[in-house]
């Protein structure tokens, strides 16, 4: 059976505490074949994670909707999770709906982005929604918890930049999420000394569950694309350059060691971690999660 929310879940928890909760990001499939995403879920749980959260078409590429994807995987993984819901594609209808469809699932958390605008090589019948806001859709989330939802609402996630160049401001959006109705806010991936103080920062200015968001690369070419493709992403060229002609294995090892470095540096500070899987590579995840446990022992 699938364990309810608790102790572990994104809404609970306290910084300091000496057991983690750990969510590990998957990307729903760009075909009906989800072999590959519920092994992997089977798997993580196995390996002690607590949540795994699905992304809601990244770089608006369609993938399967994350709100099947996600219950699907609690199903038959048996393991919680925390889709992404994004503002892109849906209008509130489609959002309203889509809500109450998770419900049925057991669903109880749900993350909510902006969403990657449309890609421009493509226009024609690709463009953007965004009917409604972050800050709406936390808004109308909240909403439906005390009109629909009372019994069962649901734990509302929104997102931080600590990569903002701007931090302050990306500090006020963030009072305003939580004044909408978010309880706990998980991070963009922190690589740079500067995402780290803003993520110590954070912790200081902001009354919410945080979780740090930790990207371990795949390799210097999956460096390279997420630093020229992914809004956000801010990878210190002392870091790419060691990935330079490296063998999988050399490049697992080095990425897993530099994440490991970063979770430690904010591990007090952080209710959980948030971790991205990099094209597919568990054994990376894993990796890195055998270190993060480490430091509870």
């Amino acid at each position: 059976s699938v364990p309810g929310p608790g102790a572990a879940a994104p809404g609970g928890g306290r910084p300091g505490a000496r057991r983690k909760t750990i969510a590990v990001e998957l990307d729903p499939p760009f075909d009906y074949d989800c072999s590959f995403i519920l092994s992997a879920s089977a798997e993580l749980r196995r390996g002690g994670v607590d949540f795994i959260t699905v992304t809601d078409s990244p770089l608006s590429r369609t993938r399967a909707d994350s709100l099947m994807t996600a219950a699907k995987i609690r199903r038959e993984a048996g393991i919680e999770v925390l889709p992404h819901i994004s503002c892109r594609d849906k209008n509130h209808i489609a959002l309203r709906a889509g809500l109450l469809g998770a419900a049925f699932e057991g669903i109880s958390h749900v993350l909510v982005v902006t969403g990657d605008p449309p890609t421009q090589t493509e226009t024609r019948g690709r463009d953007g929604v965004f009917h409604l806001s972050s800050f709406d859709l936390i808004s109308y989330i909240h909403s439906m918890n005390s009109e629909v939802f009372s019994k069962a609402p649901f734990v509302i996630g929104g997102a931080l930049n600590v990569n903002a160049v701007n931090f302050p401001r990306e500090l006020e959006r963030a009072k305003k999420k939580l004044s909408l109705g978010a309880s706990a806010l998980f991070t963009q991936p922190i690589f740079s000394d500067a995402a780290v103080e803003n993520f110590l920062t954070a912790r200081r200015e902001l009354d919410c569950r945080l979780f740090a968001g930790i990207l371990p690369v795949a390799g210097y070419k999956n460096a390279l694309f997420l630093i020229n493709e992914v809004s956000g992403i801010e990878i210190p060229p002392r870091v790419v350059e060691a990935l330079r002609d490296k063998t999988p294995e050399e490049a697992a090892k080095i990425s897993i060691a530099y994440s490991a470095g970063i979770a430690r540096r904010v591990y007090d500070a952080a209710d959980g971690f948030y971790i991205m899987t990099p094209l597919r590579k568990i054994a990376i995840v894993q990796g890195l999660i055998e270190e993060i446990r480490r430091e509870e022992t």
